[in-house]
């Protein structure tokens, strides 16, 4: 598994914040194969596993590493919290 990088802070506010409400969202993320994937899914949970932090989404059957995303809602969110 690559090194982790803690992902914006904002980023893990939209999360909450969308998760909380039960909003769907749109995602880019990298895959484990690095392929880029496109879908749109409600946030089940977020949780920590050994220092990596992963979101859960209703129908997505895998857990994505919140590094992996590249967009949130159409939206970038480089930096670190």
């Amino acid at each position: 598994m690559k090194e982790y990088h803690p992902v914006s802070c904002q980023l893990v506010d939209l999360i909450e914040h969308n998760a909380t409400l039960g909003q769907p969202v749109k995602l880019v993320f990298l895959n484990e194969q690095g392929q880029k994937i496109h879908l749109e899914d409600s946030i089940k949970t977020w949780y920590t596993h050994q220092s990596v932090e992963y979101l859960k989404l209703k129908s997505y059957s895998r857990d994505i590493r919140l590094d992996a995303i590249l967009l949130f809602n159409d939206k970038p969110f480089p930096g670190i919290c």
